[in-house]
């Protein structure tokens, strides 16, 4: 039997021709798209940014926690005389040596720092009764403890910072006082001066506050130095 190619041919073209044309991106579905991409992308960047800082907040806490722990058994041997610092607390293993840091290269234990992360850093001063490097500290009469967050970003400040009337934070259960160098931005020329906030006294820290101490910009006042925390043990 003879096979008529013409006739085959054009009808594979016919079928052909009774497909649905290809279409292709409208701008409208593209730019719907790269829309929803990019709110994956932040989304994703927002939540591992939140999720790194409450990591480091619990790891100041840890940190604090085992600091206290060392106090507290150091202060049980009698009162304490001027003031102990971190190499004692080193000596003594109430810090494991992974967080032992030598700022200055001098062979001395002289802050805490994070193994994991640079800006976790203590530099810490256990200071029996009406003793410690700052008068507000020794007036107090009491054992302090006192933290200094040289190294802490503003996002993590804000959630550590926070103390109620009653003392109670998260670095504490019985925070005594929180200082903080603060330029005024109103005077002329600006000034510098050291802020005081003593729960002992009722006073206390809100999360809106704790914004300002945390060295982020406000209106008139402008933190300089990051916060130092006492604790009474």
């Amino acid at each position: 039997m003879r096979c008529d190619r013409t006739a085959t041919r054009a009808a594979g073209f016919r079928g052909a021709s009774n497909s649905p044309p290809r279409r292709g991106v409208t701008l409208t579905e593209a730019v719907l798209f790269i829309s929803v991409a990019l709110g994956i992308i932040v989304g994703g960047l927002v939540y591992f940014q939140q999720a790194r800082t409450s990591d480091k907040t619990v790891e100041f806490v840890r940190l604090a926690r085992m600091v206290q722990t060392g106090a507290r058994d150091i202060a049980r041997g009698g009162d304490l005389v001027g003031c102990i610092e971190e190499d004692t607390l080193a000596a003594g293993q109430y810090v494991p040596a992974a967080y032992h840091h030598d700022a200055d290269d001098d062979g001395v234990i002289d802050q805490f720092r994070s193994p994991r992360y640079d800006d976790v850093v203590m530099d810490v001063s256990i200071c029996g009764a009406g003793q410690g490097h700052h008068a507000s500290i020794r007036t107090l009469q009491v054992n302090t403890l006192f933290f200094a967050l040289t190294e802490i970003d503003e996002a993590t400040c804000t959630r550590v910072l926070p103390v109620t009337p009653q003392g109670k934070g998260l670095l504490g259960d019985d925070i005594v006082l929180v200082g903080v160098t603060l330029l005024d931005l109103t005077a002329q020329p600006p000034s510098v001066s050291n802020l005081f906030v003593s729960p002992a006294a009722g006073q206390e820290i809100t999360p809106s506050e704790a914004a300002t101490y945390c060295g982020i910009a406000g209106a008139d006042r402008l933190a300089v130095t990051t916060p130092g925390i006492a604790v009474r043990f």
